[in-house]
């Protein structure tokens, strides 16, 4: 072990800090970054409008009403209506 010496102003070598080498520095993000989940987010939120209407307009008896006018065109079609 090295003797300290009270003249010197640099710290014994048991004292100094490891050399710690700093990491690359990160790619700057371009103007396209975030484009992607934004579009994704535009897409889920017309998804779900879509999916709202369809739903509204099913629950007022469209799709039943739908369903028969179809029936009633096919039985027509084999002469049974």
């Amino acid at each position: 072990m090295a003797a300290l010496n009270p003249m010197s102003s640099e710290p014994p070598a048991s004292a100094k800090a490891p050399s710690v080498t700093r990491p690359a520095a990160l790619p700057r993000a371009d103007a396209e970054s975030g484009s992607q989940t934004t579009e994704y987010a535009l897409i889920m939120v017309v998804a779900a409008t879509i999916a709202s209407l369809a739903l509204a307009w099913a629950r007022n008896g469209a799709v039943a009403g739908l369903l028969d006018g179809v029936l009633d065109h096919v039985r027509s079609l084999f002469g049974m209506g």
